[in-house]
């Protein structure tokens, strides 16, 4: 679903999400292909920008030990490739969430609250990887001084979820000033960046959850436009990487088991509530029990991390969403 607060009324954009959804593809049932299983609690998951269909990235952060994995998806094949800490950054552990600020730098949570770590890829020279932790400074002020729930990147800020709200913080690129606070959100669970670059904040609600836009450009302003999803328990929210009909759509991933729906994907298609305002339609893709943590991959395809009794598994979905 693309959505384009910025240019709309309120019953305009409602309009115009309409139409997209009318535009949607039909949703039908997607089989769940296992590709690893084993790893330590994943917590995170990521894709390495600029991949390509055939050869592309995915970075986890596991809790228990806190550490990154590298998965090399080539060819539909998934391998464990090495990645490490160099020597002096042997004792910075990266902790979930993570984002890539570039293809170079990666930006994780850390173990003190408000502190995040960037971590600056180079070859290692036997084919694998090795990272330099940076930590970021104390963050501004007590607001962004918590833990970090979830990050997503532009090209000139880092976004974080904290106890408080939303945070905001600047990047070069390499590194990243302190975290401060960027707006209110009530009860905001993950962000993801949607394809005309605004915030999208997905919240949870009594009743249903939502999702708030924000100019990301615009610190202690209101949302441009709040939507329900027509959902209760979403954890995660990814746009697709691949047009679908024109417009990149919307996702989200639900693990609640008092969602009358079950727990998995769903593809949130625009409606009109009962009010006449904008809202979402929650389709249903695939039932995936488990999952914590989604991404879209340079194939096309959807791929998800699940943990049962603290072991997980790296799964896919094929790229027809």
């Amino acid at each position: 679903m693309a959505w384009a607060p910025r240019t709309m009324g309120a019953l305009g954009l409602a309009a115009a999400l309409l139409l997209l959804g009318l535009a949607a593809p039909p949703a039908v049932a997607q089989s769940v292909e296992t590709l690893l299983e084993g790893l330590p609690s994943p917590a995170a998951l990521v894709v390495r920008p600029d991949g390509k269909p055939d050869h592309f990235e995915l970075y986890l952060a596991s809790s228990e030990p806190a550490e990154l994995i590298r998965v090399v998806v080539e060819h539909g094949e998934a391998i464990i490739a090495s990645v490490a800490p160099r020597e002096d950054s042997a004792d910075v552990a990266p902790m979930a969430p993570l984002a890539f600020l570039t293809k170079q730098t990666l930006i994780s949570a850390s173990a003190t609250p408000g502190v995040l770590l960037a971590l600056r890829m180079r070859p290692s020279g036997d084919g694998g990887l090795v990272y330099v932790a940076q930590p970021t400074k104390s963050a501004d002020g007590p607001a962004g001084a918590t833990p970090v729930a979830a990050l997503a990147a532009n090209g000139r800020h880092v976004f974080a979820v904290g106890e408080g709200g939303l945070l905001r913080a600047s990047h070069s690129g390499v590194g990243v000033s302190p975290l401060g606070p960027f707006g209110e959100s009530e009860h905001p669970r993950q962000i993801a960046i949607s394809p005309d670059g605004y915030l999208a904040v997905l919240q949870q609600g009594e009743s249903e959850d939502t999702i708030a836009f924000y100019d990301p450009a615009q610190p202690a302003a209101e949302p441009r436009t709040t939507m329900p999803i027509g959902l209760k328990g979403a954890v995660a929210i990814a746009y697709g990487a691949l047009p679908r009909p024109v417009d990149r759509l919307l996702y989200a991933l639900v693990s609640d088991p008092q969602q009358p729906g079950g727990d998995g994907v769903y593809r949130l298609d625009a409606a009109l509530g009962a009010t006449g305002h904008a809202a979402c339609r929650a389709t249903p893709v695939a039932a995936v029990e488990n999952a914590t943590a989604m991404a879209f991959g340079a194939d096309g395809a959807l791929y998800l991390v699940a943990v049962h009794e603290g072991r997980g598994a790296l799964l896919r979905l094929d790229d027809s969403l």
